[in-house]
């Protein structure tokens, strides 16, 4: 059994029972948080393609503790991640006539004690509308969206 943190700043996470996030829950804004050498560090756990990213972006006021960090593939958060998550927030972010909701991010691993995930479950809200958006940690994939 896993172990759930609620944090300071509002965000909250919960480990499965090998120590590994299973799902992160934040309020993206527009606060910048710097980078440094964690995120590096977190993609060299992963595979050889990897690299350290971030759940909630470092411009969305992500942090690199370790609960938001984990190995991606250098593609996916350039790529898919960006376009179909980080964007949306992005520009809902920046027009004062949106709303931004929570988001909640599910890591989904085959294997419980694998610190990368395979799949990321991703549920947003912008103007009281909730997606959920499925990636996978892979290069060039379109993710899958539910309304």
């Amino acid at each position: 059994m896993g172990t759930r943190y609620e944090l300071d700043n509002g965000d909250s996470f919960t480990t499965n029972s090998k120590g590994f996030v299973e799902e992160l829950t934040f309020n993206p804004n527009q606060t910048k948080v710097p980078r440094d050498s964690r995120q590096t560090a977190a993609g060299k756990e992963g595979r050889d393609t990897d690299v350290g990213g971030h759940a909630q972006a470092c411009s969305q006021g992500g942090t690199c503790d370790g609960y938001n960090l984990f190995p991606q593939d250098k593609n996916f958060n350039n790529s898919a991640y960006k376009v179909f998550y980080e964007n949306r927030i992005k520009e809902a972010l920046n027009d004062p006539s949106k709303t931004v909701g929570p988001t909640t991010i599910k890591f989904k691993r085959e294997d419980p004690s694998s610190v990368r995930p395979d799949r990321l479950d991703v549920t947003y809200t912008i103007n009281g509308e909730t997606k959920t958006v499925s990636f996978k940690n892979e290069a060039h994939q379109i993710p899958e969206i539910s309304l």
